[in-house]
């Protein structure tokens, strides 16, 4: 078919005929390219291979500590799951039923990390969180007071959750919700107290109180920045040493 063009020109346009597709064919190709991108997120953060129920997790007899994640971390002490929901995820063919878990690892001596995973299996979403928490980026290590608690009192917010945190004497406990419970357990905090004002929505929790811990300074922080020394008249006077001391007091 030829048509005239206003500037004098010819130009050719040829007619072809689309071929009729089923859509009922390309549901099972969706549904492999998912499990496909799956299998490649699963071998990027070195989990392993999906074989349904009953694969192996690992030899639990073993002395060798388990590597865990892309970067090849030891597993963890302590893992605790936090929050499991149901979400539909919206395909081409209709809504996919997955869970999301939220995971907190640490070994209880400051060194902790958060990770979150989804999947179709709860069991395959809370290994996936295991992994993503057992990364670089996100391990974080957190100086204690004495070991047991914050250095002071701070607060944090992130979105509509607002998270109060107090520096309390020893043996208070963990005078806060199962969620911050959780995370001092794996951090290794043994006295605080935490207060939430807002929603108390699980991730906006572990946002807003991850917030609030790294908001944190040490004493020998501020000194370094102030430019003096640091006196711990507390653990002096208790007779336990230098504490958070920089100078030497006991000469």
């Amino acid at each position: 078919r030829s048509s005239i063009l206003g500037w004098g020109g010819r130009c050719m346009t040829t007619r072809t005929a689309t071929p009729w597709i089923d859509p009922r064919d390309t549901e099972g190709a969706e549904e492999a390219a998912a499990e496909a991108k799956e299998e490649q997120e699963d071998s990027r953060f070195g989990l392993p291979e999906n074989r349904g129920r009953g694969f192996r997790r690992g030899d639990r007899n073993s002395r060798t500590p388990q590597i865990i994640g892309r970067d090849r971390i030891p597993k963890m002490a302590i893992q605790s799951t936090i929050s499991i929901n149901r979400i539909s995820v919206v395909r081409k063919g209709g809504k996919v039923m997955k869970y999301a878990a939220i995971v907190v690892c640490g070994n209880g001596k400051g060194v902790a990390g958060i990770g979150k995973g989804k999947d179709k299996e709860v069991a395959r979403a809370v290994e996936k969180a295991v992994a993503r928490a057992h990364r670089m980026e996100a391990m974080h290590f957190f100086e204690l007071y004495d070991n047991r608690t914050v250095f002071h009192d701070t607060s944090a917010k992130f979105k509509q959750t607002k998270v109060l945190i107090f520096a309390p004497q020893q043996g208070t406990g963990l005078s806060c919700n199962n969620t911050l419970s959780l995370m001092c357990e794996a951090i290794g905090i043994k006295d605080i107290q935490a207060k939430i004002h807002g929603s108390n929505n699980a991730h906006n929790t572990v946002a807003a109180f991850w917030k609030a811990l790294t908001l944190i300074r040490t004493p020998e922080l501020v000194a370094r920045v102030r430019g003096k020394a640091v006196i711990d008249y507390a653990s002096l006077k208790a007779g336990l040493g230098q504490g958070q001391s920089t100078v030497d007091m006991t000469k």
